[in-house]
C-alpha cells in the first residue's frame, strides 16, 4: 500500500490566559484601550497647543540661546512654516484611527456580543509594529541607548497585541476559556475573528 506523507499544519498561536500574569484578561485589555484613547486626546491636545503657541515658545530668545547654531535655521523654518504643527498632526491622526478601534472594542468587550473590532484592533496594532520597525532600521539611529529603547517600546507592543488577540480568541472558544477571561457570555463564536472577515 502506498503510504501517503501527512501534510503538517501549522500550530496555532498560544494564548494568554493572564494579562501581565495577574489581571483578567478581558480587564486587561480594556485598560490597553483605555490607555490607548486616553493618548490620543493627550496627543491631539499637544497638537493644537503647539499650534497656537509653539512659534511663540521657539522665538522667544531665551530658547532661541539654547538652540544649537547650526540647526537654528533648520528648527526655525520648521516651525514658522508650520511643518512641525503638520507633522505632529499627521501623527495624532495616525493614532486616532488605533483610538477609534480601541474605543470600539471597549464597547464590544462590554457588550459582549462580538469581538470583531478587536480582530481590527488587532491588525491595525501588527501594521504599526511593522512600520515603526522598517522606519527605525532606515532612521540610521543604531546607538545602544535608541536600539534598547526601541526593543523594549517592540516587546510592550508586542505583549498588548497578544493580550487581544489571545481575548478574541476565547471569546471566540466560548465556554471555560471565554469565563476564565472574564465574559460572562461563554457561548462562543461560530467564527474565528483575528482569522475570517465574516
Amino acid at each position: 500500500e502506498e503510504q501517503v506523507a501527512e501534510v503538517p499544519t501549522a500550530k496555532p498561536v498560544p494564548n494568554l490566559e493572564k494579562c501581565c500574569f495577574c489581571i483578567q484578561l478581558k480587564l486587561g485589555v480594556q485598560i490597553i484601550a483605555i490607555l490607548q484613547v486616553l493618548q490620543v486626546i493627550i496627543t491631539w491636545s499637544f497638537a493644537l497647543w503647539f499650534f497656537f503657541f509653539g512659534a511663540d515658545l521657539i522665538n522667544d530668545p531665551d530658547v532661541q540661546a539654547e538652540i544649537p547654531s547650526e540647526a537654528k535655521s533648520a528648527v526655525n523654518f520648521a516651525v514658522n512654516s508650520g511643518w512641525i504643527v503638520l507633522g505632529i498632526c499627521a501623527v495624532a491622526l495616525w493614532l486616532s484611527i488605533e483610538g477609534v478601534l480601541a474605543a470600539w472594542s471597549l464597547i464590544q468587550i462590554g457588550a459582549e456580543q462580538e469581538v470583531k473590532a478587536l480582530r481590527y484592533w488587532f491588525w491595525w496594532r501588527i501594521i504599526l509594529i511593522c512600520l515603526g520597525s522598517f522606519f527605525f532600521l532606515i532612521g540610521g539611529k543604531y546607538g545602544a541607548g535608541n536600539i534598547i529603547g526601541q526593543l523594549i517600546d517592540l516587546s510592550i507592543s508586542l505583549y498588548f497585541s497578544w493580550c487581544i488577540y489571545s481575548l478574541a480568541a476565547a471569546f471566540e472558544a466560548g465556554g471555560e476559556r471565554a469565563q476564565a477571561a472574564g465574559f460572562t457570555n461563554t457561548a462562543g463564536a461560530e467564527k474565528a475573528p483575528l482569522l475570517n472577515g465574516k
